[in-house]
């Protein structure tokens, strides 16, 4: 059956030129048939039509080797493991003709549970990159990647454009797996190619990637039909087998086929290709951060708050309009007498932003990734070579890339990528941490930092800023020319 299965997306062989029965002909182009209703449902029917021909033939009947009865497994041992496994390449099963073995939330966004603000100046960017191949939307935890991309799917449905959502998950680093929840996320929007892919994907094994693929961007491409895949939390994949799918789809699609991914980080995505030959379309956080007039909507519909505008300016500067930190501010603000004075007070040291980064963020890292970002939190702006001495990392340069690609609120300030800088609430969040868990480091930091101060080879382009461990609304300003300040 299985290499009968292997044939289905080819033309039917002419049989009946080689001497065999009509009656034999029938059968087989039957279970060769395009229509995979017109095949025979399993093995063992076909296998039932084939004594049947030998008997009719007065042939000796073959027996069927068919498997013994198997006890049916409890729910709990069906799942996937969404752990490492011993075999990354176990074939899921994919009959679509039971239920999935995936919630379907992960095929649909998620629900909102509250007013959504309207992001009118996103969706029209959007709208104007829409041809493009690639629209990543990649951002630090609580820019509101997803409910963006959420917003956006509205409006293509609107326009009748289909839209197959993904939420992606750990068990998606098994290549199969991710196959089979993409085969099921195109079910919701094609149906009839989803069963056809369910089939090619069972009866090719390991080159099933090559062979889903291709018939998927084939058949978009000759139904000329538009569509459009959203892949939400790209971030939860690192298997190079499962990022080389989203590359074939990129390299080898056509523009009948868009794909949108939110991310945490840049990792596995190909910018810089996809920029190169302006198939790209990138919102990252400086571009996702709530404006003001955005930042007052966001208080007034979802905190119930309505503040002076020079209150919102205020709370729009320190957050840089993290929608997250918006959210926890308004949570402290709503009680508060005097949110004029609370506002000046929110930073990355309150607590709830700092419990929100805790889990979102520093629960990600590696141990030399949080020493390096500790270290490097003690100046305002930050350069590889200034990384370089306060840490002792000949890679300091390096490690400040892999931070921003990481989206890990760092972002460089020039060009040339010489100078980074923390997101201020985040900045405020080391710092603390650095206070709580290496006191003892602070002095020594600072003395390295006023001594590079005045080094023009280390920093000749950028007076360096660091805060004392004796106050946090004070600054020292370090110069080449002037010193301490």
């Amino acid at each position: 059956m299985a290499q009968f299965l292997r044939i289905t997306s080819e033309p039917i062989p002419d049989l009946r030129g080689g001497g065999l029965p009509d009656s034999v002909c029938d059968v087989l182009e039957r279970a060769m048939s395009t229509d995979p209703a017109a095949r025979p449902q399993s093995a063992r029917e076909f296998g039932e039509e084939l004594q049947q021909l030998e008997s009719s033939f007065g042939l000796t009947v073959d027996n069927m080797a068919l498997p013994e009865d198997v006890p049916t497994r409890s729910t709990h041992e069906s799942l996937p493991s969404t752990g490492p496994t011993t075999d990354s390449r176990q074939l899921p099963s994919t009959s679509f003709t039971s239920p999935s073995t995936s919630p379907s939330t992960r095929f649909r966004p998620p629900a909102p549970n509250r007013p959504l603000i309207d992001r009118t100046r996103l969706i029209d960017l959007l709208r104007a990159g829409q041809r493009r191949r690639l629209t990543a939307i990649h951002a630090p935890t609580g820019f509101g990647k997803s409910t963006l991309a959420a917003q956006w799917r509205d409006v293509l449905a609107e326009d009748g454009i289909p839209v197959a959502w993904l939420a992606v998950d750990s068990d998606d680093n098994n290549v199969l797996w991710f196959l089979t929840h993409l085969i099921e996320a195109i079910k919701q929007v094609r149906p009839h190619l989803s069963r056809q892919l369910a089939q090619i994907l069972e009866s090719h094994g390991d080159d099933a990637e090559r062979y889903v693929l291709s018939t998927l961007i084939d058949d978009l491409h000759s139904n000329e039909v538009q569509t459009t895949l959203m892949i939400d939390d790209w971030h939860r994949v690192t298997s190079p087998e499962t990022i080389a799918v989203l590359d074939f789809l990129l390299e080898r699609g056509c523009h009948h086929l868009q794909i949108v991914v939110t991310s945490r980080t840049q990792a596995g995505l190909p910018l810089s290709r996809m920029r190169m030959r302006d198939e790209l379309v990138e919102l990252d956080s400086s571009v996702l951060r709530f404006d003001t007039d955005e930042s007052d909507s966001f208080l007034r519909e979802v905190g119930g708050l309505h503040l002076d505008r020079e209150d919102v300016q205020d709370l729009n500067r320190s957050t840089e309009g993290w929608a997250a930190a918006l959210q926890l501010a308004s949570l402290s603000l709503r009680d508060s007498d005097d949110p004029t004075g609370m506002i000046e007070n929110i930073t990355g040291r309150h607590h709830a932003i700092g419990e929100f980064l805790a889990d979102n963020v520093l629960s990600t890292l590696e141990p030399e990734v949080y020493e390096f970002l500790l270290s490097t939190s003690i100046t305002e702006s930050i350069s590889g070579s200034l990384a370089s001495t306060l840490t002792g990392n000949p890679r300091a340069q390096a490690m400040l890339e892999e931070i921003e690609q990481r989206d890990l609120f760092l972002r460089h300030v020039d060009d040339e990528r010489v100078w980074f800088r923390y997101h201020h609430m985040f900045l405020d969040f080391l710092r603390r941490r650095l206070e709580r868990d290496r006191p003892e480091r602070i002095p020594e930091l600072h003395r390295i930092a006023a001594q590079c101060s005045r080094v023009t080879t280390c920093c000749a382009r950028r007076s360096i800023t660091h805060w004392p461990p004796t106050t946090r609304s004070s600054r020292w300003t370090w110069s080449p020319s002037t010193g301490c300040i």
